[in-house]
């Protein structure tokens, strides 16, 4: 996910980049940097992407829901 010479229609790599971006409090320059050769308004670019795809394909918007829920259990039992 982090090989800067994936496919750019690797799909994991787009939801990972998104999940950063609302999770992670990075800015889109520090996403470009951490999975490498892309630039900040590819990031914007993607992260856009995935919102519309939330917006428009409810299986696909279930999907990040449960991933989502599952990262916010899982760092919250890692707080404890």
């Amino acid at each position: 996910i982090l090989a800067p010479k994936r496919s750019r229609n690797n799909e994991a790599r787009k939801i990972a980049i998104y999940l950063s971006r609302i999770l992670g409090e990075q800015t889109l320059d520090q996403i470009a940097s951490t999975f490498g050769n892309m630039s900040d308004s590819a990031v914007g670019n993607m992260v856009q992407k995935i919102e519309q795809g939330l917006q428009s394909d409810k299986q696909f918007k279930n999907r990040i829901d449960g991933i989502i829920e599952n990262v916010i259990n899982a760092k919250w039992k890692v707080e404890i």
